[in-house]
This record gives C-alpha cells, structure tokens and sequence, in this order.
C-alpha cells in the first residue's frame, strides 16, 4: 500500500506535501514493508520534507518491520544530511535495530569519521554490542574503516578525564627500583 502522501514524498513534490498535509494526510501511516512517510523521505534525503512531516505530527521514532528508526536508516543508507537534521531534531541516538545495531554501528560500518564523532561526543556508548556480539570498535577493525581511530582516541581521552578527575594515575614501573 502506497499513500498519495508517500508517493509526493517519493516524488520530491514539497508543495503538494504540504497540501496533503494541510487536508489532513496521515503521516504515520505505514507501506507494505512497515515504512511511515517519514522513512520515505529518508531514502529521498530530504530534510525538509521530514520537517513537513514532523510538523504535522509524524514520528521521528518510528521503526521499520526491521526496527530501523529514520536515523538508523539515514545511517544505513548514506544519508548525512538527513542523519544531521534528525539528530539535531531530537531523534533518539542511543537507537539500535533489531539485532541491536546501534547508530554508532551504523556510522562505523558506512566509515563516517564525522558521523561516529559526534555520536561519541554525544554519549553514544561504543561498548554496547549487537546480537552478534561485535562492537562498534569490532565493527570498525574488522572492516579496516578508519573510523576505529576516532572510537579508540575517544577511549584514550575518556580514559584520561576519568584518571584527572579521580587522581589516579599510572605507575611508572621503571622508577620503583
């Protein structure tokens, strides 16, 4: 089942978006494989037709049949602009799949080092792992993305505010005679 909504989000038709919108059009009503409007506007990657959309009540938390929230699946489909809008609009960055990937994951696997720093900056745990028991670390030196330079120096940065802060530091191993 395809909307006459999803079809103008399809077709990039902003105005007639709008329209439909303003006559009442459902934005959360979903297609044949579990997609809201939102989801469509994604693949097309066009921001301002999910704020449409979330102005007039969609969800930017709906999840796919395969529990792809917008932004994992902005994430998965190589969609910057889209991932940036939505996470600066609120979409939940601690998300994952429904193998537990997670949106750092997602960033790791498409090798945004941007993407995955800010997803770091921003809280996202690098620790948490899928139902397959990979990391997002594993994830990047599996893959051999250069990504996996941004998890470990954030591991090295987190490491050093905690020992600062707790006044731990390490031994030095060479002076204790």
């Amino acid at each position: 089942m395809s909307t006459p909504l999803m079809k103008a989000v399809q077709s990039w038709e902003t105005e007639i978006v709008s329209v439909l919108l303003d006559h009442g059009a459902d934005p959360n009503i979903k297609d044949c494989n579990g997609e809201a409007v939102i989801h469509h506007a994604v693949y097309v990657d066009r921001p301002d037709i999910a704020s449409s959309l979330l102005e007039f009540g969609g969800n930017i938390e709906d999840t796919t049949k395969d529990g792809l929230t917008p932004l994992l699946l902005a994430l998965r489909e190589r969609k910057p602009r889209m991932a940036a809008y939505l996470i600066t609009h609120g979409a939940n960055l601690h998300a994952s799949d429904q193998y537990l990937r997670t949106t750092l994951m997602y960033a790791v696997r498409w090798d945004c080092e941007n993407m995955v720093e800010i997803l770091l900056k921003k809280g996202v745990d690098h620790q948490l792992k899928d139902t397959f028991g990979w990391s997002a670390l594993y994830y990047a030196i599996m893959g051999k993305r250069k990504t996996k330079m941004v998890i470990i120096q954030h591991n090295l940065l987190l490491w050093r505010q905690q020992n600062t802060f707790t006044g731990n530091q390490p031994e030095d191993v060479f002076s204790s005679g």
